[in-house]
């Protein structure tokens, strides 16, 4: 037995599907614009310094797609450029990069569950210990190496890494308007070196 709806039925049910991923597409992730330098080189690394690049990838989710940093250029992802560069070591005026992940449940429809990967980074104990207690996890172990706070420390030699929020999402950035709503700058999370050393 065959079951013929009738075409109004089938046009309204698109124009509904076209309408929720229209939704879901104003409340995701960020435009790529003015990101990083757009620039991955294949090992610009020496040993006291390391690239920190920024991707943008899916991280679990079909449609939700995530901003992440690594001191690597091949995670898999978007490589979107070199942000700037972390000792690898500490060094007189910079702190540790604390790199912290949670596991995030989204469902755009009421038949389909998703998990995905949301990455947050700090230079703050306070944040990072406040972060732990609410689900995010992670390692004292500065995996993204070390960043400067005060840009006296090092005059000219550093620039500023944004921090824009949308719930538990974040974006680092060398801009200080890359996106707009429902995003929200959070200021200046830390300082990078402007190249290697």
């Amino acid at each position: 037995m065959k079951i013929q709806l009738p075409t109004r039925n089938i046009l309204l049910l698109a124009a509904v599907l076209v309408l929720i991923a229209a939704a879901f597409s104003l409340t995701g992730s960020p435009t790529k614009v003015a990101r990083a330098d757009g620039n991955c080189p294949s090992n610009p690394n020496s040993g006291t310094s390391d690239a920190i690049y920024r991707y943008y990838g899916n991280t679990g989710s079909p449609d939700h797609f995530e901003h992440f940093l690594s001191t690597s250029n091949l995670q898999a992802g978007s490589c979107e450029g070199v942000l700037g560069y972390s000792a690898t070591t500490q060094i007189a005026g910079t702190v540790p990069l604390y790199h912290l992940v949670k596991t995030e449940i989204e469902q755009p429809s009421n038949l389909t569950i998703y998990l995905y990967t949301a990455y947050f980074y700090t230079t703050s104990s306070t944040e990072y210990g406040v972060a732990s207690a609410g689900g995010w996890s992670g390692s004292t172990n500065p995996d993204l190496g070390y960043v400067v706070i005060d840009p006296n420390q090092y005059a000219g030699a550093t620039h500023p890494i944004y921090r824009y929020r949308h719930n538990d999402d974040y974006l680092y950035s060398l801009s200080s308007n890359e996106v707009g709503s429902p995003w929200t700058l959070e200021g200046v999370a830390f300082y990078l070196f402007n190249g290697s050393f």
